[in-house]
């Protein structure tokens, strides 16, 4: 008497070991990719990584290798990793180079306009803080948001302003920047100008634009007091002349003219005079 178990245990061998290769097939298929990431880092596909790095286009690239970058697959939105740009995206580090043709060509390709660093700051603020006029002009193109702030409350405004960029500070006052804004210390652009020695077209600006030159921060001090402090004569009288108080006091008691006497120079001398006048 025959019987078919062998010929089935067979079938079932053949079965396991057909299955068995289809597994490792596809295990090692999958292996092979490279996962790709969106620009807020969260995985997406399993497509092979493509394109130049952005280090090796923006560290030196003008706009025509930035260009051909993007042409060749570049990520626009994937921050570099090179001193002194770690952190920045590619449309930031073109603001802060200064690189005409850049922003339209990255912004062209997909770049975030908006995207902020660790601390908050944009492309705008960068381009802002270091007096970038085209880039600035480029970015306002580009339809990137004036009054974003950075971690401190600060906007692209109060950076210029107490950068003493005086043209920046024009474009973003022609754009329709917010001149009374304050940062979480409570100063505005106009107490970030007074802050700076020798900032006064930027001070004048920003009154001709509508700051209210009598708005004090979170310790009530005013431009004003702080023109004084640093003997800035051209300063005092432009706050003065646009109708900055000088017998306001701050918190710890202390009126601009407190603040010019504290000085044992000259300069204070004369502030303290034009003050007494004044008040």
């Amino acid at each position: 008497m025959t019987t078919n178990k062998p010929t089935a245990k067979l079938s079932y061998v053949a079965i396991m070991l057909l299955a068995g290769g289809c597994l490792l097939l596809y295990v090692v298929k999958s292996g092979s990719k490279t996962p790709t990431a969106t620009p807020d880092g969260n995985s997406t596909t399993n497509a092979p990584r493509k394109g130049p790095s952005p280090d090796a286009v923006l560290v030196a690239g003008d706009a025509e290798a930035i260009k051909k970058g993007i042409a060749a697959g570049m990520d626009v939105n994937t921050p570099l990793t090179v001193a002194p740009y770690v952190g920045l995206t590619p449309i930031q580090v073109a603001a802060m180079r200064g690189v005409p043709g850049g922003i339209p060509a990255l912004k062209g390709a997909g770049a975030n306009v908006d995207a902020q660093t660790a601390d908050g700051r944009t492309a705008l603020m960068i381009a802002a803080q270091g007096g970038n006029a085209a880039g600035i002009a480029e970015l306002l193109s580009a339809n990137a948001s004036i009054d974003i702030r950075d971690a401190k409350g600060a906007t692209a405004l109060m950076l210029a302003a107490g950068a003493g960029k005086a043209d920046a500070v024009q474009l973003l006052l022609k754009a329709g920047a917010s001149v009374n804004a304050a940062d979480q210390s409570g100063a505005t652009a106009v107490a970030h100008a007074a802050a700076v020695s020798g900032n006064t077209s930027v001070v004048e600006a920003l009154i001709t634009a509508g700051a209210d030159p009598n708005v004090a921060d979170a310790q009530g001090v005013t431009p004003l007091m702080k023109a004084a402090e640093r003997a800035d004569s051209e300063q005092v009288v432009a706050l003065l002349n646009a109708g900055a108080s000088p017998s306001g006091k701050s918190q710890d008691g202390r009126s601009a003219l407190d603040r010019a006497k504290l000085r044992s120079d000259e300069a204070g001398k004369v502030i303290a005079g034009v003050l007494s006048q004044a008040g």
